[in-house]
């Protein structure tokens, strides 16, 4: 999964937000802004639609995303985190894999905005711990090389605000060139894609609709297959739409990592 291609640009999971005290496992960048613009527009709550349309611009939400957990355990982030507590997170019947002991990757301390906390051995992340004036984001400590690679992401607090993202992305994203607006970082540019607490899927400067949107307790996985070229979500454990096909820059990047 390390290895690295003749290529030097790589891919790398990637996970956006935008508010206060913003907490995942995986891949992670976030926004924060007080002031919101609510645009009336209709959204299917389907994730099996075929069709992905243009949309106007995303409505995101000053009240957290809700309903939308796969298990019950919410609230035991702090015993999956503490290594002599992990084995009481049984009595909580989590079924989401937080008490794995074993990970591929973690999130890379020496790539990351500075409005990040990480914890929990690197696997959890924290955006805008004491407060928000713009956009953070964090990489995945491990590039992506030739292959098939899936991940999953766990939204571990309330979802909220101008965004929170996850996707890839190649070695030239800049983390920190945002940190003083609030945006959807993720597919601002041809070198990432990224995909919306709000539904929508983000790349290259584009937004279409893609699912419904997903909150606290959601899990987001993550399928890149570079021989095919195809990018797949889910969420908690069931597949969004269909498979998305790279654009030749990135698929001919050859290593990414995860945001």
């Amino acid at each position: 999964m390390s290895r690295r291609s003749r290529n030097s640009r790589a891919w790398r999971y990637v996970w956006s937000g935008i508010r206060r005290d913003a907490d995942a496992r995986a891949l992670v960048l976030a926004s924060e802004s007080d002031d919101w613009t609510f645009e009336h527009q209709q959204y299917s709550d389907s994730d099996s639609d075929a069709e992905y349309p243009a949309i106007v611009p995303a409505v995101p939400s000053a009240v957290p995303v809700t309903g939308e957990s796969y298990c019950s355990c919410d609230s035991q982030t702090e015993l999956s985190c503490n290594p002599r507590l992990r084995g009481y997170s049984h009595l909580r019947d989590c079924h989401c894999g937080e008490d794995d002991q074993d990970f591929d990757w973690v999130w890379d301390e020496g790539s990351r905005s500075s409005a990040t906390l990480l914890s929990c051995e690197n696997r959890k992340v924290s955006f805008h711990s004491e407060y928000s004036c713009g956009t953070a984001a964090i990489r995945g400590s491990k590039e992506l090389s030739d292959g098939q690679h899936f991940w999953e992401i766990k939204m571990t607090s309330p979802v909220y605000g101008t965004d929170m993202m996850v996707g890839i992305g190649t070695c030239d994203v800049n983390l920190d060139k945002y940190r003083h607006t609030f945006c959807s970082l993720l597919g601002k540019d041809e070198d990432s894609w990224g995909l919306s607490y709000t539904g929508l899927l983000h790349h290259n400067g584009d937004k279409v609709s893609f699912s419904s949107r997903f909150g606290q307790g959601s899990i987001i996985g993550v399928h890149l297959d570079t021989w095919h070229g195809t990018l797949t979500f889910y969420k908690n454990r069931k597949c969004i739409g269909k498979p998305l096909f790279l654009t030749a820059p990135l698929h001919l990047a050859g290593l990414l990592t995860p945001y």
